[in-house]
């Protein structure tokens, strides 16, 4: 026996299995799909010794495709458990951190050394994100893009 469940959007009866609601056509699937993604614009090398820099260049190539973002809240710095792990020396180790609640996104810087900034203006309190905003940490720059919901 399949298990019934309500969409959020019409209130329609559904399957617990459908992607789609068959009355309004809302997606349902559960599974986090991206909301954004960070692409690093420029990245400057830390380290002089050649081997950490052909690593870096690796990292960089990867991560200026972009990074999709789908879970948050996002902690971006230095530190390995961070979601973006930044390989920047002028960055903290808990740097700045990107929350939202799916239509708007705010970043806030976690009282960094450096600070954070947002298309050139260093932050202070939450600061709402917007597509194509460039986000300054240490020496490294990061554009956001925002995915908005679509029906599908």
């Amino acid at each position: 026996m399949n298990e019934q469940m309500v969409c959020a959007e019409c209130g329609h009866e559904k399957r617990k299995n459908n992607r789609y609601c068959t009355e309004c056509g809302k997606r349902l699937d559960t599974r986090p799909r991206a909301l954004g993604r960070l692409i690093i614009v420029s990245e400057a090398g830390t380290e002089p010794d050649s081997r950490r820099r052909v690593q870096q260049n690796n990292i960089t190539n990867e991560r200026r495709s972009g990074f999709d973002i789908s879970q948050f809240p996002l902690k971006i710095g230095r530190s390995d458990d961070n979601t973006f792990v930044m390989i920047d020396e002028q960055s903290s180790a808990y740097h700045a951190l990107i929350t939202t609640d799916g239509l708007q996104f705010w970043i806030q810087d976690l009282e960094s050394t450096n600070g954070t900034h947002i298309d050139g203006i260093r932050i202070d309190a939450t600061t709402q994100l917007r597509a194509d905003s460039l986000i300054k940490i240490g020496s490294t720059i990061i554009k956001f893009e925002h995915f908005p919901e679509t029906a599908a």
